[in-house]
């Protein structure tokens, strides 16, 4: 994946590796100011890991998918064993390959009512 851009965001605004793990923690307790800091810190690395795994795809929903995505998933960070900057990287990576099926609607989902 991307090993140069996978710290370009952060880097490039002073944040250090602490700062990114306490935001991946509060994101995990709910807080949405966190996850908004990780959209502005993540989402030109996350677009661009998105757009190398699926070329010919418009990309930037899938982005927003893979924040929901990274939402869901941040109360099973546990800081120590894994980096918080991977862990984000790794979260975009595990759900960039299902994104050519997860665009196209099944049969069950296109019959639910929609609400």
């Amino acid at each position: 994946m991307l090993e140069g851009s996978r710290h370009a965001g952060a880097a490039q605004q002073g944040v250090t590796v602490g700062a990114i793990t306490e935001l991946v923690v509060r994101c995990g307790h709910g807080d949405e100011e966190a996850l908004g800091r990780l959209l502005d810190l993540f989402y030109s690395p996350v677009r661009a890991a998105i757009s190398q795994q699926l070329p010919t795809r418009p990309v930037d929903g899938l982005v927003m998918e893979a924040f929901v995505h990274l939402w869901r998933r941040a109360p099973s960070y546990r800081p120590g064993e894994q980096g918080p900057v991977e862990w984000v990287m790794d979260q975009v990576a595990s759900l960039a390959p299902l994104a050519p099926q997860a665009s196209v609607p099944s049969v069950a989902s296109a019959a639910e009512p929609a609400g």
